[in-house]
């Protein structure tokens, strides 16, 4: 575990822009990335797959035959300072992580979008993600139909309303625009 950098948050908002993670066999925050033998480091990991934005807490662990336990303090460690933090002199690197009505938690470059990862955002209206609508194409594909753009919205509502998430009143027009723009691949949007 590395000890938080008062440069931390502007580096990793260059990373999001200009991805370049690993130098030296550190990551952008001090975290070494393998031990001597090769073994990887826990914490380098999970700031790596973070950084892409593609995965759950639970994903992470999964992947890297990790408790879901270690992720969060570890995720704590990146905002505000786990336990491990508090009982040292280690200092949190004070970074924002967002999480995604999906749960898929990644570094926010908009502190006006991104809540701790642990709250539930039921207070603020939300627009639908990639990960939603991927998830949507993904519920409704086995079914076995053809897709439609509808079903899609309908599907993407059902979702993020069922954990209690408001949508942003516009959120089918911009949401339909997106898919639009980016079309699933093998999906039909039609």
């Amino acid at each position: 575990m590395s000890s938080g950098k008062p440069t931390d948050w502007k580096n990793t908002k260059e990373q999001l822009l200009n991805p370049s993670p690993v130098s030296n066999n550190e990551t952008w925050l001090g975290h070494r990335l393998e031990r001597k033998d090769g073994t990887p480091y826990q914490a380098a990991k999970i700031d790596l797959m973070v950084l892409e934005g593609k995965y759950t807490v639970e994903e992470i662990a999964m992947k890297n035959n990790i408790t879901v336990k270690r992720v969060e303090d570890h995720l704590e460690h990146l905002q505000d300072g786990d336990s491990r933090n508090k009982n040292t002199n280690m200092n949190p690197h004070k970074l924002k992580i967002a999480k995604d009505t999906c749960g898929v938690v990644m570094f926010s470059s908009e502190s006006s979008s991104c809540y701790k990862y642990s709250d539930v955002a039921v207070n603020n209206d939300v627009l639908p993600t990639k990960v939603d609508i991927e998830s949507a194409y993904r519920m409704l594909s086995r079914l076995g139909e053809s897709i439609s753009i509808d079903a899609v919205l309908d599907q993407i509502e059902i979702n993020i309303t069922k954990d209690g998430h408001a949508l942003k009143s516009n959120w089918r027009k911009i949401t339909e625009e997106n898919m639009k723009i980016c079309p699933k691949k093998g999906g039909k949007n039609g």
